[in-house]
C-alpha cells in the first residue's frame, strides 16, 4: 500500500500474511550446510536482480555458478545436453550427434530444420506443436521439454511460444527458421569458445543465501512498514478517493495506491468487488505445486560426480524426480571434500501423486532414483524437504492475450495495480521488475506522487 502524506513524503505498508518475508525465496539448513529451500540463484544477463543486489550492499557477495553443463537422464542413462543449444533447440548438429541424446534420424531432422515451410504461427499459440513440426518429435521430447519442464513444472506442449521462449518467437518472426534465427540472435551458442575472452557467469547467488538479499530489502524500509501474519482480505474504494484495504488483524488501512503481489488465486477474490473484469483474469491461471529435497551424502558413498550442475528428467521417463542440482558442483561455496549435497526437485503441473506422499516416504523415493541415476552407495546423512503447494504459474497457450485483457480492465481502477510471477515471469529478475514497475506506477498516480 503506498499513501502520500502532507508533508510529501510518501509512506508504504507491506502486508504479508506469512511470519517471514521472501516467498519462495528462503534460506535453510541441511545437516550443517546452508542451502536454499526455493530458487538457488538468478540469471546474470537479466540486469534486475544483479542491479537490486548491488544497491542493498551485496554485489561484491555475489558467487557465480561454476558451470552450466547440464545432463538428461533418459533410457535410464545420463546423457549431457549439447553444447550449442537454446532452450533446447541445437545449433550445433555435430555436438547433438555425439551427444547421443536422439537418433541419427533425429540429427538429420534437426539439419532441415532451416528449410521447413513458415507458417503464420501466433505469439500465443501453444509451443509443442510448432517445434515438433519444425525440429522433430524426439528433439522436443528429449531437449525442449526437459528444459523448459524445468523452469515451469509444467508441459512444453501446451506452454505459449512467446510468454516462456520469447527467443524461439524473434528468431520465427525475423529469419522463419530457429536454427537461423537463433544462430544470428544469439552467435554466443554457436561458437566453441576456449580459454579466453570467457563469457560472463549464467547463474549467479548470494553467499550465504538469498535470504540476505529480503533482510537488507526489509532493513532499508522504516519502522513499521511491515505487517507480518496480516493477511489482506479485501481491497475497497475509499470515499474520498483512493483505496483502503482490510486485513485479517481489523480496520481499514487508506492508501492513495494498493499494488496485490499475491499469487493469482489470492488476488482475484481481493478485488473481485472493484474490478471483477480483472479478478477473472487472475482467477483460472493454473499452477504447479513441487517440493524439494535436499540430501547429504558422505563424499565416500557418492561416485565421482562430472563437472555439471545436475540434470533433468523427461516426463516420459515417468520418474518421481524431475531435476537434480549437484550443489558443490554448481556453486563453489557449497563444494566439500567429505560431503556431497545433492538436492532433488519433485511435482509437475496437474500431477499430484508423488507429493501426497509424507515426507519421510517421498525423500525415501527420491533417494532410490538418485541412486539408480548416480550409483550411490550409501544413505544421506541429512534430509530436507521442503514443499511448495501451488508454486509455479503455468503460462499456457493464451497467457499473453489473459496479461493484455488484465492490463486493460486495471485501468478501470487507477491507483490498483498487480504485480508477481503470474504475469511475466517466474524468475527472480522477472519478478523484481514487475515490482519495479508496478512501484514506478504507484508513485505517479495523482494522489501518492
Amino acid at each position: 500500500m503506498v499513501e502520500a502524506r502532507p508533508d510529501g513524503a510518501v509512506r508504504v505498508t507491506l502486508v504479508e500474511s506469512e511470519d517471514r518475508l521472501g516467498g519462495k525465496v528462503e534460506t535453510g539448513r541441511c545437516g550443517e550446510w546452508t542451502v536454499e529451500l526455493g530458487p538457488d540463484g538468478f540469471l546474470n544477463r537479466a540486469d534486475e536482480a544483479r542491479l537490486l543486489c548491488a544497491a542493498v550492499g551485496l554485489g561484491d557477495q555475489l558467487v557465480p555458478a561454476v558451470t552450466q553443463r547440464a545432463g538428461i537422464w533418459v533410457g535410464g542413462r545420463l546423457r549431457w545436453l549439447p553444447e550449442g543449444q537454446v532452450l533446447g533447440v541445437p545449433l550445433r548438429l555435430g555436438a547433438l550427434r555425439r551427444s547421443r541424446l536422439v537418433s541419427t534420424a533425429a540429427v538429420v531432422r534437426a539439419a532441415l530444420e532451416p528449410w521447413v515451410p513458415r507458417r503464420a504461427d501466433g505469439p500465443d499459440d501453444p509451443l509443442g506443436p510448432i517445434l515438433r513440426r519444425r525440429l522433430g518429435r524426439e528433439i522436443f521430447e528429449r531437449l525442449v521439454d526437459p528444459l523448459l519442464s524445468g523452469i515451469y513444472a509444467g508441459p512444453a506442449e501446451s506452454m505459449s511460444l512467446g510468454a516462456v521462449a520469447p527467443q524461439l518467437l524473434e528468431a520465427l518472426r525475423t529469419h522463419g527458421s530457429l536454427r537461423t534465427g537463433l544462430r544470428r540472435l544469439v552467435p554466443a551458442a554457436v561458437s566453441a569458445g576456449g580459454p579466453e575472452g570467457r563469457p560472463e557467469p549464467v547463474f549467479l547467488t548470494v553467499g550465504g543465501g538469498l535470504t540476505r538479499l529480503v533482510d537488507r530489502l526489509a532493513a532499508a524500509l522504516p519502522a513499521g512498514s511491515v505487517r507480518l501474519g496480516c493477511a489482506a482480505t479485501v481491497v475497497e474504494p475509499a470515499a474520498g478517493g483512493g483505496w483502503v484495504v482490510a486485513t485479517t488483524t481489523g480496520g481499514l488501512d487508506p492508501a492513495d495506491a494498493v499494488i496485490v503481489t499475491a499469487p493469482a488465486f489470492s488476488a482475484a477474490p481481493l478485488i473481485a468487488g472493484v474490478n471483477p473484469a480483472a479478478a477473472g483474469c487472475l482467477r483460472d491461471l493454473p499452477y504447479a505445486s513441487v517440493a524439494t529435497i535436499t540430501l547429504a551424502y558422505p563424499a565416500a558413498s557418492v561416485p565421482a560426480l562430472p563437472a555439471a550442475s545436475g540434470f533433468l528428467v523427461p516426463r516420459g521417463e515417468r520418474r518421481r524426480v524431475t531435476a537434480c542440482t549437484f550443489l558443490g558442483r554448481k556453486w563453489p561455496h557449497l563444494a566439500a571434500d567429505d560431503v556431497c549435497l545433492l538436492r532433488a526437485s519433485v511435482g509437475r503441473y496437474g500431477q499430484r501423486g508423488d507429493l501426497d506422499l509424507p515426507d519421510a516416504q517421498l525423500a525415501a523415493e527420491v533417494h532410490l532414483e538418485l541412486r539408480r541415476a548416480l550409483g550411490l552407495r550409501g544413505a544421506p546423512t541429512a534430509i530436507t524437504v521442503r514443499r511448495w503447494p501451488r508454486a509455479l504459474p503455468q503460462y499456457l497457450a493464451g497467457h499473453l492475450g489473459r496479461v493484455e485483457a488484465l492490463d486493460t480492465a486495471l485501468t478501470a481502477t487507477p491507483g490498483l495495480l498487480v504485480a508477481g510471477a503470474a504475469l511475466r515471469g517466474v524468475g527472480l529478475p522477472a519478478c523484481i521488475g514487475e515490482g519495479r514497475r508496478a512501484g514506478e506506477r504507484a508513485l505517479a498516480c495523482p494522489a501518492a506522487g
